[in-house]
């Protein structure tokens, strides 16, 4: 699989980024094809997706991302977006799971409102030990 900007965020990703909306991330320990995903326009689509399971090792919880920086360069005619890195501590342990991707949406008030806007290769297994998940230093978004 390769990392996807969902149909319904094309264009979307940076704005939401710079107006402050918040977005959270999602681990998926299953997930169906890229063609077939980026079709779905809501987390609960995503997660209905009967291919598609989100994450339930030990000490998992959707995390809100932070530290969001838009930078748009006006030489490369691109706008990037990043996140401080995030740490599941202590992951697994009584139950591992290893991981495919990760998901990242705009939250709105529950999952059926909920707009997955990327979702990126993020394969792992649980072990017990801490799991950083390290984004590129470009940032987890480029557009041109």
């Amino acid at each position: 699989m390769a990392d996807i900007v969902f149909n319904v965020a094309l264009g979307r990703v940076a704005e939401k980024a710079a107006d402050g909306a918040t977005l959270k991330l999602l681990v998926l320990q299953a997930a169906d094809s890229d063609a077939v995903l980026k079709d779905l326009d809501t987390v609960s689509a995503v997660l209905a997706n009967g291919s598609t399971t989100e994450a339930t090792f030990t000490n998992y919880a959707r995390a809100t991302l932070g530290s969001i920086t838009v930078t748009v360069d006006d030489s490369g005619d691109t706008v990037k977006v990043d996140c401080a890195d995030i740490t599941f501590s202590s992951a697994g342990g009584a139950t591992n799971n290893t991981c495919t991707d990760v998901v990242i949406y705009e939250e709105v008030t529950n999952d059926s409102d909920s707009i997955p806007l990327v979702m990126l290769d993020a394969a792992f297994t649980t072990d017990g030990n801490d799991v950083t998940l390290q984004f590129n230093a470009n940032g987890f978004f480029s557009a041109t």
